[in-house]
């Protein structure tokens, strides 16, 4: 929500993990963006160098597609994850709650 509503007066929407990157706002009253305007400027460069990599120096086959999404697969995927602490799984992938537990039972181990 922070990245589509940052610069939401200009009608445009701030890359996800890149804020350099900017874009047109698809739907100026979803509440959500719809697009990483980062991912759509320096992805195709990318899957480009990828290509060129499994090509030419993996040699792979070009009788099959390379899909850089594969909704299909995630779609599938069983994304849950059971935390150090908490009685439930969390639908998505976040190890954000593992590295907290990991730091606060070994404390002097940080930077």
């Amino acid at each position: 929500m922070f990245a589509k509503e940052l610069l939401a007066a200009k009608d445009l929407t701030v890359g996800r993990l890149d804020a350099r990157f900017t874009g047109a706002t698809v739907d100026p009253l979803a509440k959500e963006m719809h697009y990483d305007p980062m991912a759509s400027a320096v992805g195709p460069a990318f899957v480009a160098a990828f290509l060129d990599y499994y090509y030419h120096d993996l040699n792979a086959a070009r009788d099959r597609t390379y899909k850089p999404f594969n909704w299909d697969i995630e779609r599938h995927w069983k994304w849950e994850h059971k935390p150090p602490v908490g009685e439930y799984p969390q639908p998505f992938a976040n190890t954000t709650p593992d590295l907290g537990h990991a730091m606060t039972l070994n404390p002097g181990s940080g930077p």
